[in-house]
């Protein structure tokens, strides 16, 4: 029996701390210290019940638990086991649990990752064992309820028979504290169940009515006054059930921006897009620029734009994002803009989002994908995490504003689409070996964004080309919507670029840079390497790095960086998870690799 932990949830409700923390590693200290976790104290209880090995689901932040794995196996002399649950902002523990199915058939004593409880709770589960009992679960009988708490109600020689918020907690046994032990033979059935809850559960993403949803019927009187022929005021029949007579239904909606402006001089149209009524009805907006090319703009467009308030933004930190949503709350705006590079936009979705509103993004340099994206990438005290937001409603390219921008921004955006190739071959081999659900829809987006780009015979000083890779960027960010994660566009390649960033941080690269490199080299660990050299000779038509020494990197840490990259991004599964490489592989891998693109 292991331990198992669902860590993977965003912890709203423990909000200032989880802005940068998974709730796991939210500070529980008496004396306020700040070094015990929610997460210390859980382990500690495995530990104490003689458990050597746990699982951790993470998601949400979770390259915070990476960074410490080493110190708690350390610290509580168990070993432990990194599971992703990759759509931790749209699914709840259901999917978390079922993303952990196969440590479910070890038997696990199971805890939430925000539930602080005492060791006895453990002993007695493992004492509870036998009889027959597959799943146990540790309730308090004792505690006064209220509407919060996640109630139970038991009967006598059947167990639980209803577990919901939702019951007057004057019916109820008692409240489920978060911690369950489930025996081995519970695995498959339950793993079936968890499948079924999610699947046939309301999808994620839609949550208001969707367009051309059934209403409530009509009361009888004006229901019969619809079926008449036309005349007068009268309506047209309504389609009735019948052979020939159905009209199909759309499955999905596709989240997209309802405007993209991609071309020269497109900043002078800005204040008439703003003043579309789907995005600004009053003109009230919040502006949030940069240092540098946002507040040369702002001179320019603020006469334009009088209802504006403009909020500069120093740096792309999960604190100036904060910041930012402070300031602007309760003013009453009607969108948020960000108007500057792909840090001022990642600072301005995640500010928008903590406020609700809308947000328009005004690209001034083509660096990533993330300008069209449901990601905020965002520094923080513990290195860089991504956060799910809403994408933009709008995005801006004014490519005259483009072409004055360093020309190693569009090169860096040049190697994060090109990388699509690499991350859509993996997402395809998962699938395979894995069985891994693959959205059709969202890998052919991303995968013609990366061919448009590489394939493009022009230059980074070309409109043509620049627009082509603009609209490659955003096709990319509309792909990871469309999944609901970064799958589209993230695979062996940005494992092997969050290493650098991880291991070498002030060192590393610009993202697409070492996107670009990463996708080269696992395009040619995948035995494609026909495929690989046509990505290494476009890199470096365009003045983009092809070897780690190119980025000031030796062979040696470039190979301790790939070895390093599974890590980074712990249940996704890319071709350096399936090859599983030593390090001298991985370095005999890398020398026939340098040997190919340099004959």
């Amino acid at each position: 029996m292991i331990g198992l932990v669902l860590a993977a949830g965003a912890g709203r409700r423990l909000r200032p701390y989880t802005d940068t923390l998974p709730k796991a590693l939210v500070p529980v200290d008496p004396e306020g210290a700040g070094t015990t976790t929610v997460l210390d104290l859980t382990l500690g209880n495995f530990a104490e019940v003689g458990l050597t090995d746990a699982a951790i689901v993470i998601g949400y932040r979770g390259e915070a638990v990476v960074e410490r794995k080493a110190a708690l196996e350390k610290k509580y002399g168990v070993k432990l086991h990194l599971v992703e649950n990759d759509k931790a902002e749209i699914w709840n523990n259901a999917y978390s649990l079922w993303c952990a199915r196969d440590i479910l058939t070890e038997g696990v004593i199971l805890a939430n990752g925000d539930t602080v409880h005492p060791v006895s709770v453990e002993k007695t589960l493992l004492a509870a064992r036998g009889e027959d009992r597959r799943i146990i679960l540790a309730l308090d009988t004792v505690k006064q309820l209220a509407d919060e708490e996640m109630k139970v109600i038991t009967e006598a020689g059947r167990g639980v028979r209803r577990i919901t918020k939702l019951m007057d907690p004057a019916t109820a046994t008692g409240e489920y504290i978060g911690v369950t032990l489930i025996e081995p033979s519970a695995a498959a059935d339950l793993a079936d169940a968890l499948k079924t809850t999610f699947e046939k559960g309301p999808r994620p993403l839609l949550r208001g009515r969707l367009p051309g949803a059934r209403q409530p019927r009509l009361h009888h009187r004006h229901r019969a006054d619809r079926r008449r022929g036309l005349g007068r005021d009268r309506q047209p029949r309504r389609p009735e059930e019948g052979t020939g007579d159905r009209v199909p239904v759309l499955t999905r909606l596709i989240p997209s921006p309802v405007v993209v402006d991609i071309n020269g001089g497109a900043l002078a149209d800005l204040a008439g897009l703003l003043a579309d009524q789907r995005i600004s009805s009053s003109g009230k907006l919040a502006i949030a620029v940069s240092g540098g090319s946002g507040l040369k703009l702002r001179d320019r467009l603020a006469p334009e734009l009088p209802g504006a308030d403009w909020y500069p933004v120093d740096g792309g930190t999960i604190d100036a994002a904060v910041k930012l949503a402070d300031a602007m709350r309760g003013k009453r705006y009607d969108a948020v803009v960000g108007l500057g590079g792909g840090k001022i936009i990642d600072v301005a979705k995640y500010a928008a989002a903590r406020v609700g509103l809308p947000m328009v993004a005004v690209a001034t340099n083509l660096s990533h994908d993330g300008i069209c994206s449901p990601v905020s990438t965002l520094d923080n005290d513990n290195g860089r995490g991504s956060y799910g937001v809403p994408s933009p409603v709008a995005l801006v390219i004014d490519l005259d504003v483009i072409r004055e921008a360093p020309v190693r921004y569009v090169r860096s955006g040049i190697g994060d689409a090109i990388s699509n190739i690499s991350a859509i071959a993996d997402w395809e081999l998962s699938h395979r070996e894995t069985g891994e659900p693959i959205d059709g829809l969202a890998a052919a987006m991303a995968r013609s964004a990366g061919e448009s780009v590489l394939r493009h015979p022009g230059g980074v000083g070309d409109d043509p080309f620049l627009t082509t890779l603009a609209e490659g960027l955003v096709l990319s960010g509309i792909a990871m919507s469309i999944s609901g994660d970064t799958r589209p566009s993230s695979g062996a390649c940005h494992e092997i670029s969050h290493a650098f960033d991880l291991l070498y941080p002030k060192r590393a690269a610009a993202h697409g840079e070492q996107c670009g490199l990463g996708a080269a080299f696992a395009m040619y660990l995948r035995g494609a390497h026909e495929e690989s050299g046509l990505i290494a000779q476009v890199l470096r038509r365009h003045g983009l790095p092809v070897t780690p020494g190119e980025i000031g990197f030796s062979d040696e840490e470039f190979v301790k960086a790939v070895e390093y990259a599974p890590q980074t991004r712990p249940g996704r599964y890319t071709i350096l998870e399936h090859l599983d490489l030593s390090a001298d592989q991985i370095k005999d891998a890398y020398a026939d690799y340098a040997k190919t693109i340099r004959s």
